[in-house]
């Protein structure tokens, strides 16, 4: 191939042009990733409207001042700036947004807001008996999955049967969940072909137990798959916290720092194995989620009634699991 004309005689025969360079940006991130910064870029350009500033030509200036009114007026967690920034740069990856970048470092440094919430094994365990006895076996399958590997539940939603592995290792049964598969172009917040091993017996079983109910190929947790799925497991969860009185411990993402953070307290891991089981890329991450301090403040902050409950759970969680009620 002559140098000086191979590239456009590649161009021309592999059909590459612009919707082609597309392509693989399209898949650098993954579905539930691109409706969420859709979401935070839709929501920017609806204030640029009503404040009247969506004329402005200088893009970097108008996200720097949204930034700061979502900081000192609306009180948002950094998570909001930081996706919007993240969004606008997925949607035109040329752009350059230098203040942008300088005001979210700034808001950084001033300090989140909102603390990442955490909460103990008794309040995971009071949280799976009573969704066990409300009859919601699928999803207390998939709290218990979540706290034991901590993966996101974007993860545990997509996993397939053909992704869960179970064989005998030594003495004793190993089950594994593999996360992002590549060949069916599917990948997780940090990357492709990723995967855990699940820790607990009892959750293993549980886990099996729903497997063997699925034909091949489906969703494992298949009626929280879909947008309306989720939407489902999010009243669900919700609901039942309230229930127990835990309306202030956030949405299931806790599940993942708190398992974090369990494994931390409890001395099960330590931070470098925590962060390769979690799948953190840095170990500052892996510091801003294992909090070991806020599960002693969930516990002071939870009724007595259901830390009982959480604990005569964890006495026998097999047993549970096989009634479906609440111990």
């Amino acid at each position: 191939m002559d140098p000086a004309t191979g590239f456009k005689e590649l161009s021309v025969g592999s059909q590459a042009g612009p919707a082609a360079a597309l392509r693989l940006h399209v898949h650098s991130i993954n579905d539930a990733s691109a409706r969420t910064y859709s979401k935070h870029a839709r929501e920017f350009l609806q204030w640029a409207v009503d404040a009247g500033r969506d004329d402005e030509w200088d893009l970097d200036w108008l996200l720097a001042g949204y930034l700061d009114v979502c900081c000192y007026e609306h009180g948002a967690h950094v998570n909001v700036g930081g996706t919007t920034y993240a969004a606008l740069l997925w949607l035109d990856p040329a752009l350059q947004l230098p203040l942008s970048k300088r005001s979210l470092k700034g808001w950084e440094r001033l300090g989140q807001r909102r603390e990442r919430s955490g909460f103990s094994e008794e309040i995971w365990g009071a949280m799976t008996a009573t969704l066990l006895q409300r009859g919601e076996f699928e999803a207390a399958v998939m709290v218990a999955v979540a706290f034991d590997t901590y993966p996101r539940i974007a993860d545990l939603r997509a996993l397939r049967t053909q992704d869960v592995s179970a064989a005998l290792v030594g003495d004793s049964v190993e089950v594994a969940l593999h996360f992002g598969v590549r060949e069916r172009g599917e990948a997780t917040k940090t990357g492709s072909e990723q995967g855990v091993t699940v820790d607990r017996p009892w959750v293993k079983d549980a886990l099996m137990q729903l497997h063997h109910t699925r034909p091949r190929g489906s969703r494992v947790f298949k009626r929280f798959a879909g947008r309306q799925g989720y939407r489902e497991f999010l009243q669900i969860w919700t609901d039942t916290a309230v229930l127990l009185g835990l309306g202030w411990i956030g949405g299931p993402h806790a599940l993942r720092h708190s398992g974090a953070s369990s494994d931390l307290l409890h001395k099960h891991r330590g931070l470098k194995d925590i962060q390769l089981r979690g799948r953190w890329r840095s170990y500052n991450s892996v510091r801003r989620y294992a909090k070991t301090h806020m599960i002693v403040a969930a516990n002071a902050r939870a009724p007595d009634t259901t830390l009982e409950c959480g604990r005569r759970f964890h006495t026998n969680p097999a047993a549970c699991f096989a009634a479906g009620r609440r111990p």
